[in-house]
């Protein structure tokens, strides 16, 4: 019963969000509890400078005590294609941003004439460690281009307690996040 309360007051924050969850019951030292299984997918708007609302976000989710894990670039790599995939990290937003178009074009330099260099998404990485929550930004970069795109963020966590539903709810909200 209280799970059903709590489904439906989690539904009525995040009116037109993709929300997926399942209930199932486990047995634990003869104990029989509830857990939630959520995954919760959206989008932030774009901005410009295209990484503004990105920037936007991290911010938010440091203030909900989230750390910046890594930042990383990925592409495809096809030996059949002739394509190279630019795969870097970053450790902080601002050594990203100093360092990323930079490090793309010395890489595009280097393949010339053997490969063209992939640059297909960014992945933010961050967790909230009390909660054990890990949340996923990617944008889609289309070899560094600079125009605006909206980022896709994903949360998935395999066995929700009642304390962070509640916290997971709440960030939501205000990450004010739209359906994908």
């Amino acid at each position: 019963m209280f799970i059903n309360k709590f489904r439906e007051k989690l539904k009525s924050v995040i009116k037109n969000k993709k929300v997926e969850e399942t209930i199932y019951s486990s047995e634990k030292e003869n104990k029989k509890e509830d857990t939630i299984q959520l995954s919760y997918i959206g989008k932030i708007s774009a901005s410009t400078p295209k990484y503004k609302s990105i920037l936007d976000t991290i911010h938010i989710l440091e203030k909900n005590e989230f750390k910046l894990l890594r930042i990383r670039t990925d592409g495809e790599c096809s030996g059949h294609d002739c394509t190279d995939s630019f795969s870097k990290e970053y450790s902080s937003y601002e050594d990203f941003i100093s360092k990323v178009y930079d490090d793309f074009n010395s890489k595009k330099e280097s393949v010339a004439g053997f490969a063209q260099l992939d640059w297909s998404t960014t992945i933010f990485e961050l967790l909230n460690e009390e909660h054990n929550i890990r949340i996923v930004l990617g944008i889609d970069e289309n070899n560094g281009n600079t125009n605006s795109r909206e980022a896709c963020l994903s949360i998935h966590e395999q066995s929700v307690t009642p304390e962070t539903y509640e916290f997971i709810k709440n960030l939501v909200t205000k990450l004010n996040v739209h359906e994908l």
